[in-house]
């Protein structure tokens, strides 16, 4: 079973992505951040979670999200996550960190994705 990390996990990406991994029989969220509702479950949030997860969001540095996680998914906003991107650079291996905004679309920043 793969330990899954969510790094911003508040916003409409990392609910949706939550959403589908906690259906996943070979997933299992054990991080989940959000400096806005550290230390809140997130069906306290977020109503459509009640029932499904007992997970609370936390304020995790990247350190310590990979430290707990095979795989982390990187849900920021627009911005944030290029800035969020080289500290977790370090912990690619063994970690698998991947990038769900958008600024993987940008051509000038796609020099970090070839590592």
């Amino acid at each position: 079973m793969l330990k899954i990390g969510i790094y911003g996990g508040s916003g409409y990406t990392g609910q949706e992505l939550l959403r589908l991994l906690l259906r996943h029989p070979e997933a299992e969220v054990v991080a989940l951040t959000s400096r806005r509702f550290k230390g809140l479950p997130i069906s306290d949030v977020y109503s459509i979670f009640v029932g499904l997860t007992d997970l609370v969001f936390t304020d995790a540095s990247p350190e310590d999200v990979a430290s707990v996680a095979d795989v982390v998914f990187l849900a920021l906003p627009h911005g944030v996550s290029m800035k969020v991107v080289p500290i977790f650079l370090p912990f690619a291996v063994p970690t698998t960190v991947i990038l769900v905004s958008s600024p993987i679309r940008e051509r000038k920043e796609s020099s970090l994705y070839l590592r």
